[in-house]
């Protein structure tokens, strides 16, 4: 066998032979004394910091409440309770729920019938009190208005108003 003694040393080989030598550090970290005594003085003597520490406590007990009446509601207001609870702290509302295309008309036909019959029964009122509470507009009173209303136009009505100011126009000749 070959000996150590025989070999060539190298860089590797010398260090081989050396025990490893190993540095510990040890990092301690640490609040300073003089931040934490600061800090609960200040709250204790400014007044209105700690009206909003009291608001805070205020919040939360309202919504240790809300969640306490949660307990005893059934499935749907549990979730109707617990989405507006979400919205009041700033989540998104939900998107609206989708309605069946049908539905949807059978809806809007029912709302038209109703508005219908509330105006038959207007009608009807009318007719019996006998007084014109409300006067129905007519189309061509609209538009005589609008007439009336272009011919009337410029320096308070007369012969100008009706007709328009006049312009020279001087006739050129052939």
């Amino acid at each position: 066998m070959i000996s150590t003694e025989d070999l060539i040393p190298t860089l590797s080989s010398r260090l081989r032979a050396k025990p490893a030598t190993v540095q510990v550090v040890e990092f301690k970290a640490y609040k300073s004394k003089k931040r934490l005594n600061s800090d609960s003085q200040s709250v204790e003597t400014v007044g209105p910091e700690k009206k909003k520490v009291e608001e805070v406590d205020m919040k939360k007990a309202r919504y240790e409440i809300m969640k306490f009446g949660m307990k005893k509601m059934s499935g749907g207001d549990k979730e109707k309770t617990k989405e507006m609870i979400a919205v009041e702290l700033g989540a998104k509302p939900d998107k609206n729920k989708f309605v069946n295309y049908k539905t949807l008309q059978q809806d809007r036909q029912r709302e038209k019938q109703q508005e219908r019959e509330e105006k038959k029964l207007f009608e009807i009122n009318r007719k019996t009190i006998g007084k014109k509470s409300v006067r129905k507009i007519n189309r061509n009173d609209v538009a005589k208005k609008k007439i009336f209303k272009k011919r009337n136009k410029g320096a308070g009505g007369g012969i100008i108003g009706k007709y328009g100011k006049p312009t020279l126009s001087v006739p050129k000749h052939k």
